[in-house]
């Protein structure tokens, strides 16, 4: 393949990429920021969980949800975002600053510190 031909072949590659950014862009379905109820579908793409990720969380009671007329399922954005934010995982520094704040407030009388 010649340099002309490789040249070619990147500028119709990107010609692609172009048109499937473009398409994505102006053809996105994405959740407005400020809509506080959400559909399955918005709350997929909010949380970048899958359809039937959400469908199983929500029958296990495991999710925050709605079901109005008993059949479709709405989700209120701050409960997913108080959801998604459950649970916290502390770093090795917190629980570093947390263990020597516990030794020294539970220090017991008569102990002497090395």
């Amino acid at each position: 393949m010649t340099e002309k031909e490789m040249l070619q072949r990147v500028l119709q590659d990107m010609m692609v990429l172009k048109k499937i950014i473009f398409d994505h862009i102006n053809g996105s379905k994405a959740p407005e920021a400020d809509k506080e109820i959400m559909s399955l579908e918005d709350c997929a793409e909010y949380t970048g969980l899958k359809k039937s990720t959400l469908y199983q969380l929500t029958s296990q009671k495991k999710i925050p949800h709605f079901k109005p007329n008993g059949h479709r399922i709405f989700f209120r954005r701050a409960d997913i975002l108080k959801w998604l934010q459950s649970n916290r995982i502390a770093t090795a520094d917190e629980i570093e600053q947390s263990a020597a704040q516990h030794l020294v407030s539970h220090r017991r009388p008569g102990r002497r510190s090395v």
